[in-house]
C-alpha cells in the first residue's frame, strides 16, 4: 500500500503520495506553480529580530548580531540563520543532496562554517588549523606527563 503524506501550512495543503512517478510530478509541478507564495508564507512565520552593533568581550572586536531578549529569540534566530543558510536552491542542482552538513562555529574564530565530517570543529582557515594542531599537542603533551 503506497505511503499518503499530507503538508499542512496556514493557508496551504498539499496532498501526495509515494505511489509512482506520475505523483511525484505532479507534486513537483504544483509546489513550482505556488513556489512564491509558499515562500512568502514559510518567511512570514519567523518573527523579526532587532540587529545591533556589540562588543565581545573575550575578542574585543565588534560584532554585529541579533538583539536577543530570551531563548525564544536565540532558537529563533538560530533557526532562522540555518533556514538561510542550507535552504533548497531555486533551479534544481544534482549534488544538493549530498552537500548537505551541520553548520558549526568554529572554536578557535567563532566564525560559522559548514563541517565536513563529524569530528571537524575548526573551520577551513590556516590561522584555525594551527590553533587546532597546537592545542592537540598541549593535550598530547599533558596526557603524556600525567601518565
Amino acid at each position: 500500500m503506497p505511503e499518503i503524506y499530507i503538508l499542512k501550512a496556514e493557508f496551504v495543503t498539499v496532498t501526495f503520495s509515494s505511489k509512482g512517478k506520475e505523483n511525484d510530478e505532479e507534486y513537483l509541478e504544483h509546489i513550482a506553480a505556488d513556489y512564491n507564495d509558499l515562500i512568502v508564507q514559510m518567511v512570514d512565520m519567523f518573527p523579526d529580530f532587532q540587529m545591533r552593533m556589540k562588543l565581545d568581550k573575550k575578542t574585543c572586536k565588534v560584532m554585529y548580531g541579533a538583539d536577543v531578549q530570551s531563548v525564544f529569540d536565540i532558537w529563533w534566530y538560530t533557526f532562522s540563520r540555518i533556514v538561510a543558510n542550507i535552504a533548497p536552491p531555486i533551479d534544481e542542482a544534482p549534488d544538493y543532496m549530498y552537500s548537505q552538513a551541520s553548520i558549526l562555529a568554529c572554536m578557535a574564530c567563532g566564525k560559522y562554517f559548514v563541517r565536513h565530517s563529524s569530528g571537524q570543529l575548526y573551520c577551513d582557515n590556516w590561522d584555525c588549523q594551527a590553533e587546532c594542531n597546537r592545542r592537540n599537542r598541549r593535550a598530547r603533551y599533558a596526557r603524556k606527563k600525567a601518565a
